[in-house]
């Protein structure tokens, strides 16, 4: 009898570990999946890489969406010559698909930015309940013309 109480016993602590082994499990597999990066961009091209003042600069990024998080863009257009930041701003990214694809967007310059060569950078930030990110975008090259 006291054999079948032991082995009843034990039978009840295995079963209580592999259930708790089961469930830090899983909590791994969640906090691992909200430390992941929500989107990368891979790739940037310049669809027009020479433009006239006051014109859109036409730019390809390609982009692999992991997760499903609300993103906004910081902006800032750089003058290539001097490194300097002419214009900084911050847009709405939204939500988009989960995977891989490309997204074209047309980026209206400026006011007062001249003719010269220039480079627009982004910094995307996701805000994904728990976890926020940040991380740079390709640089799109350009340049404008009189």
């Amino acid at each position: 009898m006291a054999l079948m109480h032991y082995t009843a016993r034990w039978l009840v602590s295995v079963a209580v570990v592999v259930v708790l082994l089961g469930l830090f499990a899983r909590l791994g597999y969640i906090i691992a999946e909200g430390l992941s990066e929500p989107f990368v961009v891979s790739r940037t091209e310049v669809l027009t890489p020479v433009v006239h003042a006051g014109q859109s600069v036409k730019v390809t990024f390609s982009v692999e969406r992991r997760r499903l998080c609300l993103a906004t863009i910081a902006e800032f257009w750089i003058d290539r010559s001097t490194g300097a930041v002419v214009h900084r701003s911050r847009v709405p990214g939204g939500y988009a698909p989960l995977g891989a694809g490309t997204s074209t967007v047309n980026l209206a310059v400026p006011p007062g930015i001249g003719p010269g060569r220039y480079a627009y950078r982004s910094i995307m930030e996701s805000d994904c309940g728990l976890t926020a990110f940040a991380y740079p975008v390709p640089d799109a090259a350009f340049e404008i013309v009189p």
